[in-house]
């Protein structure tokens, strides 16, 4: 008997080895974004316009893991006369930022398509992490002004830690209290 319980344990300390990983990082992306065309006459007061940007599918790159953190990067652009509306961003209906707007003018930085003309970065941490533990995220946004706004390189980059090396963790753990617990009644 004793030569089993050592067997079974050897077996489980090597499979948690070979399971155990502290955490893995992907990324997801999502095709180009732009929003419905608001002229000014839209807007009354505190009025605001919402739009689904597009879902982030990981559910295969998750694995039954558990995301511990997760942040939202791309570029915002503006609309046509180099105007822009800003917008607030919400994942699964949790928001994480705002994007700036742009006023038009001669401080625009051109880009190569003539109706994109200002560019900006953007960067958001994602605090709400409940909604993205079944391997899905819906982005959409909230438009506060008129005009239109474009998002691109829309990229959602996720840390997840594996379940399968905490079962086998945990699974080791118990088989050793047994053990101890047969050693100490005999």
């Amino acid at each position: 008997m004793k030569k089993v319980f050592v067997g079974a344990a050897c077996l489980c300390l090597l499979l948690v080895a070979a399971n155990a990983r502290a955490s893995y990082f992907f990324d997801v992306t999502l095709p180009d974004f732009t929003s419905t065309y608001h002229d000014v006459g839209d807007f009354g007061s505190g009025e605001h316009y919402s739009e689904d940007v597009g879902k982030f599918d990981f559910f295969d790159e998750l694995h039954g893991g558990t995301v511990v953190a997760a942040y939202l990067t791309g570029v915002w652009g503006n609309s046509f006369d180099a105007t822009s509306a800003h917008h607030d961003l919400y994942v699964e209906d949790s928001f994480i930022g705002t994007t700036p707007s742009h006023g038009g003018g001669s401080d625009y930085t051109a880009g190569s398509d003539p109706y994109y003309y200002f560019f900006v970065p953007f960067s958001f941490v994602l605090t709400d992490l409940s909604g993205l533990q079944d391997g899905y995220a819906l982005l959409s946004e909230d438009q506060w002004s008129e005009w239109n706004v474009n998002l691109s390189e829309l990229t959602l980059h996720i840390e997840a830690v594996p379940v399968p090396a905490a079962v086998w963790l945990l699974g080791s753990g118990l088989l050793g209290l047994v053990g101890l617990r047969r050693k100490f009644t005999s």
